[in-house]
């Protein structure tokens, strides 16, 4: 941040210096939000790892139940063959429901907290699912069986849109290299 902050200086002294303090100033405009548009790339990337991720985790946890284990023990199971970040995500959740809070409660923090559609389908289902006479195993192999059709349908959609995006990038960036090759 340090150098961050001493490059956003040194452009604007470095303007003032050359002559071109407008356009320093937007250099400098410019840098001064990077970073808050890196941050939120990176955590959408991350919410999207997680999306695609929850996929697997469903049906291990599906199947942890079908072969008779309690739900706990099934997060557990899965914590362990999940890739990161949903690992440490299943982790936390577990560590609290060892310390005693429910597990309803860690799942709707823990919803809450990512905001991530498909897992708060996931914890809907479950906690639905918890009341007596929910059958957790259906509700789990639904569960997967709906997010894998969500994935799919958001990655075909993906895959469509991206030579649109493409056509759109080139396009606003033309007038610039046109400028700067006049």
């Amino acid at each position: 941040l340090r150098l961050w902050g001493f490059s956003l200086i040194a452009i604007i002294v470095a303007g003032g210096f050359l002559g071109v303090l407008p356009l320093a100033m937007t250099l400098a405009l410019i840098m001064l939000f990077i970073p808050r548009w890196l941050f939120a790339y990176a955590i959408r990337k991350r919410r999207e790892l997680m999306r695609d991720q929850m996929v697997g985790c469903t049906q291990a946890l599906a199947n942890s139940a079908r072969a008779g284990q309690s739900l706990a023990q099934g997060f557990t199971s899965v914590c362990k063959s999940c890739p990161q970040p949903l690992a440490t995500e299943l982790r936390q959740i577990i560590a609290e429901y060892d310390h005693g809070r429910p597990l309803p409660e860690t799942l709707r923090e823990a919803k809450n907290r990512l905001r991530i559609d498909s897992f708060s389908m996931f914890v809907s289902a479950i906690v639905v699912s918890l009341k007596p006479g929910g059958r957790i195993t259906h509700a789990l192999e639904r569960i997967s069986y709906s997010l894998r059709e969500n994935q799919r349908v958001e990655q075909k959609l993906q895959a469509e849109t991206a030579g649109g995006w493409r056509v759109v990038l080139i396009l606003a960036i033309f007038p610039f290299l046109f400028l700067a090759g006049f």
